[in-house]
């Protein structure tokens, strides 16, 4: 589906793309998909995973006043939460422009500009993908492309495979069984 820039009328459905279970962290105040059909749970890393990938699959969200706040004050949390998607197949949402980055309102010391930059040395840093979606619907398709994308990655190449055996039906890592799978 293509959604122009800016259109409302709709919202990403789990069941239409045949992503699996999504699982928002209980700590996201407003999540970017409605539970039910998402699950709520305690993620160790980001925000949002997939059932059976919540290890290895992570997306931090941030809207650009959260994104200051984070950059600023909670930067050294901040930065831990980037670390720790780093070491999976993580990414790091901006829910709004770069443009809209640049023009935020500065908070102290910290402007647009020096926002911008910690975010790109970051991504250099830890070889962390910083995406920007402009409005509610295009991070969604963001965050659904990005959790398709890791759970082939995942599925389909070698490094998970010392966990076990890994399976393209779309049910996770699947510790230790051979064959038909189960989840099929």
């Amino acid at each position: 589906m293509i959604v122009e820039k800016g259109d409302t009328s709709h919202t990403f459905s789990i069941d239409e793309v045949k992503l699996g279970e999504i699982i928002v962290d209980t700590r996201e105040t407003v999540p970017l998909f409605e539970c039910p059909p998402c699950t709520r749970g305690t993620l160790r890393n980001g925000d949002y995973s997939l059932r059976g990938f919540e290890d290895v699959i992570a997306i931090e969200r941030k809207s650009i006043p959260d994104l200051f706040g984070s950059i600023g004050n909670g930067r050294k949390r901040f930065l831990m939460q980037v670390r720790r998607c780093s070491s999976v197949e993580g990414c790091v949402l901006i829910e709004g422009s770069i443009r809209a980055v640049l023009h935020h309102k500065p908070r102290g010391k910290m402007n647009g500009r020096n926002a911008m930059a910690t975010l790109l040395s970051w991504s250099v840093a830890y070889r962390i993908p910083v995406f920007f979606a402009d409005g509610l619907i295009e991070a969604q398709g963001v965050a659904i492309s990005w959790m398709k994308f890791a759970r082939r990655k995942i599925c389909e190449g070698s490094k998970y495979r010392h966990l076990g055996h890994i399976c393209s039906c779309g049910g996770g890592i699947h510790i230790g069984h051979k064959g038909t799978c189960k989840w099929r």
